[in-house]
């Protein structure tokens, strides 16, 4: 039996290739920070809204795990705040590794991983420190030896602090905003022996990667 010729047709409009930015507020952390990360979907420069968006670890299967999904809003944005804990699912332990790498995916209508992926976000989280000076003169006289001492310990995700890992670091000593000595800690405690050879009031500070202890002597 003959047939007509028959057709069919329909458009399409083809858009600019899809793109994917990822950006976070900080990079060196502590656990239970905050850290909002923002992936931002791109076709050439247009926001793209209602994309599907996953953030995920690098180095972990990202169909497996992965840290947040959503929608990108009218700008092109998904928004998501992450508290950083102490270990990642349950395993590796943040604080012992250099750093952590995450990246953005987009996903299908089904939630299928693409082949569009963002840059790589590198994150840091360190232990909770704390530094003391515990024991100075509350006067001293001009050219006369006296000695500072203070603990260093760190915060594990027991809750109780330890010093095991400061084993000889080293605690930078100011006079005034002066570096005056590095001495190295020893079990959680260190010590400085300091000579000032004027009259007056001084400010001491004791500090460790950003973390700070201050105090004042009058010498006499």
């Amino acid at each position: 039996m003959p047939f007509p010729p028959a057709s069919a047709s329909k458009t399409i409009t083809v858009v600019g290739a899809l793109s994917l930015q990822l950006e976070v507020d900080k990079t060196d952390v502590l656990p239970d920070d905050v850290v909002t990360f923002t992936a931002r979907l791109l076709s050439d420069s247009t926001p793209v809204a209602n994309g599907y968006v996953q953030l995920y670890p690098v180095g972990w299967d990202p169909q497996a795990y992965f840290i947040a999904r959503g929608y990108t809003d009218s700008e092109g944005r998904f928004t998501y705040e992450w508290r950083v804990p102490w270990r990642l699912f349950g395993a590796t332990k943040l604080p012992d590794q250099p750093y952590q790498g995450f990246k953005a995916v987009l996903l299908d209508e089904l939630g299928r991983l693409t082949d569009v992926e963002s840059n790589e976000i590198r994150i840091t989280v360190y232990y909770p420190v704390t530094i003391s000076i515990v024991e100075i003169p509350s006067q001293a006289y001009v050219g006369v030896p006296f000695t500072v001492r203070g603990t260093l310990y760190y915060k594990d995700e027991d809750g109780y602090w330890h010093h095991e890992k400061l084993e000889g670091a080293t605690v930078n000593v100011y006079l005034d905003g002066e570096l005056v000595g590095t001495p190295a800690v020893s079990h959680g405690d260190w010590s400085i022996e300091m000579r000032i050879m004027a009259p007056g009031t001084y400010t001491i500070t004791a500090e460790f990667e950003g973390s700070k202890a201050m105090t004042k002597v009058e010498v006499m």
